[in-house]
């Protein structure tokens, strides 16, 4: 490629501009069908020659969504290499405007709950792994690497996440698994400790939230991983896996979970998805440790 042919490929891919706008727990998004294929997006687009970026991003959205927004701040930058877009997104708010998509550019116009967001992610259904980046860190409180303290917004040190999962039987040795709101996957019941929390509370917490613990229980380790680097969110992960004994095996849906069932472990052993394989690996721990 020579020099000419480089400099127009690097003006044809320009820079885009998005605003992230959330409402009511839930963010605005545009589904469009660039490539044949329905995905989701947030409001973006390309920069028109000599125009700011801070007005790209306020017109582009008043073009697909028909809502006019006040930026707030600049949350993400995304470039990986060259000829790629660069990516500037701005957390904005609406001012005025009714809601409409733009007409041969923009099937709907939709607001979705990071859990949604999250299952569209995981399907495949986002535009590009920027857009679910940006949302994801912003709903984890991560701007530039950093995560807010709820109680100490002065803290910006916390890059370090701790996730309990409980394996819990049923006298068929079948093991508790359960849909999380908004996904389709089955997963352990658990999730992360809030900073403050003993590991204990944090557990009943998330067993009550998931899948509506009542009583007592005791529980004892089975498994603790090293920690990995979670890529969407920018922070490390270390998970401690638990056997879990009730003293009430009755369980229902929490207010963070869809479906709730015991099922039995070797069911997931060959799951295309990670997420449920990991029961039937978690359950195998489970009964090696505790001779079931």
């Amino acid at each position: 490629m020579n020099q000419s042919d480089w400099e127009a490929l690097i003006q044809k891919a320009g820079v885009v501009v998005g605003c992230l706008v959330k409402r009511d727990d839930k963010y605005l998004l545009v589904k469009e069908n660039p490539n044949g294929k329905d995905v989701y997006n947030l409001p973006a687009g390309h920069v028109d020659k000599d125009e700011q970026l801070e007005v790209a991003a306020i017109r582009e959205t008043k073009e697909e969504t028909g809502y006019d927004v006040r930026l707030i701040e600049q949350i993400a930058l995304y470039h990986e290499t060259a000829p790629q877009s660069v990516k500037h997104v701005y957390l904005a708010e609406i001012t005025g405007g009714e809601e409409h998509a733009q007409e041969g550019e923009i099937i709907e116009v939709v607001w979705k709950s990071f859990n949604e967001i999250s299952t569209l992610e995981h399907n495949g259904e986002m535009r590009a792994p920027w857009v679910f980046d940006a949302i994801s860190r912003y709903e984890n409180k991560i701007i530039d690497g950093d995560i807010s303290h709820i109680n100490n917004p002065k803290r910006k040190d916390y890059l370090f996440r701790v996730s309990l999962k409980a394996v819990i039987f049923n006298k068929d040795n079948q093991v508790l698994v359960v849909k999380e709101t908004g996904r389709d996957w089955w997963d352990l019941p658990g999730g992360g400790m809030d900073h403050g929390e003993s590991v204990e509370i944090a557990l009943a917490r998330e067993l009550r939230e998931e899948v509506s613990l009542v009583g007592e229980f005791e529980h004892e380790v089975i498994l603790v991983e090293d920690p990995r680097y979670i890529n969407p969110h920018n922070l490390y992960q270390m998970r401690i896996t638990f056997i879990v004994k009730p003293s009430v095996l009755e369980f229902v849906s929490g207010e963070d979970g869809d479906e709730v069932m015991f099922i039995d472990p070797i069911s997931f052993k060959d799951s295309k998805l990670v997420t449920e394989r990991k029961i039937y690996e978690y359950s195998q721990f489970a009964i090696k440790r505790s001779n079931l």
